[in-house]
């Protein structure tokens, strides 16, 4: 492939050239009074970011422990807030999910090598309810493969 450019390193070279993580919480249409919903919260990059620039309120749902015990530290005294331990899912119930840091997966948990812990799954209509009376003003979905039936399921 001598002398051709790689689109997808093309996408991940413009994507840093143009302002990198930066574009990833700036200039979203939030106020106040609004809801950011963060599911697949990890460590709270985003929803801090989120949360520093617009002053709103947020939901963040996080299925690993670990992730989920380094938010309740972070975002513990934060009463805009509210914690969700769980993965955000089109549907409730209980899976398996493969710990792997930041790439964690329920579609990966079935592979006996890794460690993989039971979580419970969030419906996205449930993550959503905290936000009926205003509705949610920004959804950040990083969940790892499950992103198509999570947007498929929303009402």
């Amino acid at each position: 492939m001598a002398g051709q450019i790689d689109p997808l390193a093309w996408s991940v070279e413009a994507f840093w050239r143009s302002g990198g993580n930066e574009l990833l919480w700036s200039g979203l249409p939030l106020t106040r009074a609004d809801v950011a919903l963060d599911a697949g919260g990890f460590e709270g990059e985003w929803i801090s970011q989120v949360l520093l620039r617009y002053g709103c309120q947020a939901v963040v749902v996080e299925p690993q422990p670990a992730a989920m015990a380094q938010l309740e530290k972070r975002f513990g005294g934060d009463d805009r807030v509210r914690l969700v331990e769980g993965a955000v899912h089109p549907t409730a119930g209980r899976r398996r999910l493969s710990l792997q840091g930041n790439a964690s997966s329920l579609f990966r948990a079935g592979e006996h090598s890794q460690e993989a812990v039971e979580v419970t799954l969030v419906p996205i209509e449930d993550a959503l309810s905290p936000a009926a009376d205003h509705g949610i003003g920004c959804l950040k979905l990083n969940i790892e493969g499950g992103e198509f039936g999570v947007l498929e399921a929303l009402p």
